[in-house]
């Protein structure tokens, strides 16, 4: 299966006295291709959603599809229909600007009972630029956005 991300966000925090109050958002676009395509005229599915969970700093990262194995048919089926389920995204990227940014991402969906199921990978290719504090890590609900 195959999976590409666009993430762009930013945030600040806001000193008040005893506290820092942390100001963000972001905006995560993912596209899954499973390793058998059943229709090859829909080959890409799209999935969209926004936080107001964003980094500390600024980062705009996209990364080309990257091979994240065969996960079965069952699993793929899975992360290929994405609309309307919760995810957990962690991106953890380097700092960098323009081209071949490091970063590893997870992404977990959250289902019934408690069941849940986590991809794990990276990236040596991402573009964009990257100047966060810390790991970006929100949970959100996406919507499909793209078949073609």
């Amino acid at each position: 299966m195959f999976i590409a991300i666009n993430f762009a966000g930013e945030g600040v925090s806001i000193p008040i006295p005893g506290i820092a109050l942390p100001l963000g958002l972001g905006v995560c676009h993912l596209w899954v291709i499973p390793t058998v395509i059943p229709d090859p005229a829909s080959p890409v599915h799209g999935f969209t959603t926004a936080t107001n969970q964003g980094p500390l700093g600024v980062i705009t990262l996209a990364t080309p599809f990257i091979d994240v194995g065969n996960l079965g048919q069952a699993r793929e089926a899975a992360w290929t229909n994405l609309h309307g389920k919760i995810l957990t995204v962690r991106i953890e990227p380097s700092t960098f600007a323009g081209n071949n940014g490091i970063a590893k991402f997870k992404l977990e969906t959250i289902g019934p009972a408690g069941m849940s199921d986590t991809l794990t990978f990276a990236s040596s290719e991402c573009s964009g630029t990257s100047v966060v504090a810390a790991p970006i890590e929100f949970t959100a609900e996406f919507l499909q956005t793209l078949k073609s």
